[in-house]
């Protein structure tokens, strides 16, 4: 009696085919994906750059000083610097008056100051392609795009000392006070 042979059984056998893995490599396939996940990321921010520039060109999105300082990531001397340069407007400050005005003992060269603000600056680019600080001359000024974003965040403390009955200037006297011990509570001083 001869063996039939079922349909789904066959005679010859198909080799297996290799995966790309096993023909180039575990190590080799493996940094190929890296490049292309890290060549589609690329894409991707940059269209989000190209799309926030097309809102805030619009005026549908502001940027803010905690996110302009979420991003650049910066210590406390950081963000002494950028509130020395806000202090100086658009005349700007050399970075001498900024170690003068910060008198932290960590900065003792203007070569510092420099650096991190460029350090600043790069990790802000790479982010939204906008710069924090520019140099002009010797001096560092914010830019514009910074310079709008801190403007909106302490015209909103403005408006919010104005609903409290608070002066911002009379802060410092509250502080005062408040060491003293000599404030009831709940009630503000005028």
């Amino acid at each position: 009696m001869t063996e039939q042979l079922e349909p789904s059984q066959s005679l010859v056998s198909t080799p297996k085919k290799r995966s790309q893995a096993d023909k180039k490599g575990i190590r080799r396939y493996t940094l190929e994906l890296v490049h292309e996940i890290l060549d589609r990321l690329d894409i991707i921010e940059t269209t989000l750059c190209y799309i926030v520039d097309g809102l805030q060109s619009a005026e549908y999105v502001r940027f803010e000083q905690s996110y302009i300082e979420k991003v650049c990531r910066p210590d406390d001397i950081d963000k002494a610097i950028l509130e020395q340069l806000w202090l100086a407007g658009h005349r700007g400050m050399l970075p001498k008056d900024i170690i003068r005005n910060i008198k932290d003992p960590k900065l003792w060269d203007r070569k510092q100051i420099q650096h991190r603000i460029k350090r600043m600056n790069k990790r802000l680019y790479r982010r939204i392609k906008k710069e924090v600080a520019e140099k002009t001359g010797h001096e560092w000024t914010l830019t514009d795009f910074a310079y709008q974003a801190y403007k909106l965040t302490k015209e909103e403390l403005k408006e919010e000392f104005a609903l409290t009955g608070i002066s911002p200037e009379g802060s410092k006297e509250k502080e005062e006070i408040l060491e003293n011990g000599e404030e009831i509570q709940g009630k503000p001083i005028d």
